[in-house]
C-alpha cells in the first residue's frame, strides 16, 4: 500500500509536534494510552501489550511519541504485523516494536525514527527485526506536590496521539462521504 493510500485508509493527519516540552507522566497512564489508540485505531497491522507496568514516572514528550509512533506506522504501512510489548524493566520502561522479519524501513525512515524517538526523551537501540526504546524513571514525580496521576497522564497521551496522528473525526468523515 502506499503512503497516500494508508493515511487516507486510516485518517492519518499531517499534524506536527508544536511542544517538544518533556514533562512528568505516570509509566502506566502513558502505556495504557499507546495500548487502547493502537489496538482501537490500528488493529490488523499492530498489537500492543502490557508487561508490569508500575507507577513510576517518566520524562517524555506526548507529542514527540505520537509523531514517532506516526512516522512508524505510516514507514510500515502494514507491510510486516507490528507485535508493540510495554513494560518495566529495572529502573526503566521499555517499547519493544517487534516484526517476524526485517522492519521495511528504508535508512532515511530509520534515521527519523530515531531523532523522533530521542526528541520524544527516549533512547532508542534499533535492530533488523526490532526497535528497543526506553525511558528512565524519574524520582521527581515522587517530590513534587502535584505528581501527576495515572488518569491524568492516559488521559494527556491519548489526546496527543489523537492530535497529532489522526485527522479529526469532522473532517475526516467530510472526505469520505
Amino acid at each position: 500500500m502506499e503512503i497516500k493510500e494508508f493515511k487516507e485508509q486510516y485518517g492519518i493527519s499531517d499534524a506536527t509536534p508544536q511542544s517538544p516540552t518533556l514533562q512528568v507522566m505516570s509509566a502506566d497512564g502513558f502505556s495504557e494510552a499507546i495500548r487502547e489508540f493502537i489496538n482501537e485505531r490500528f488493529r490488523g497491522i499492530a498489537h500492543v501489550s502490557l508487561h508490569y507496568v508500575g507507577t513510576s514516572g517518566i520524562f517524555c514528550s506526548p507529542e514527540y511519541t505520537a509523531y514517532m509512533l506516526k512516522a512508524l506506522l505510516t514507514a510500515i504501512r502494514g507491510r510486516v504485523f507490528l507485535e508493540i510489548t510495554l513494560k518495566e524493566v529495572e529502573a526503566h520502561l521499555e517499547i519493544l516494536i517487534e516484526a517476524e522479519g526485517p522492519l521495511p524501513l528504508t535508512d532515511s525512515e530509520m534515521r527519523n525514527i530515531i531523532r523522533l524517538a530521542r526528541n520524544a526523551g527516549m533512547q532508542i537501540y534499533p535492530s533488523e527485526g526490532s526497535l528497543r526504546l526506553t525511558m528512565s524513571f524519574t524520582e521527581a514525580a515522587a517530590r513534587r506536590v502535584y505528581a501527576i496521576s495515572t488518569q491524568d497522564s492516559r488521559r494527556i497521551m491519548l489526546g496527543k496521539l489523537h492530535e497529532i496522528i489522526l485527522i479529526p473525526e469532522i473532517f475526516f468523515a467530510k472526505g469520505r462521504k
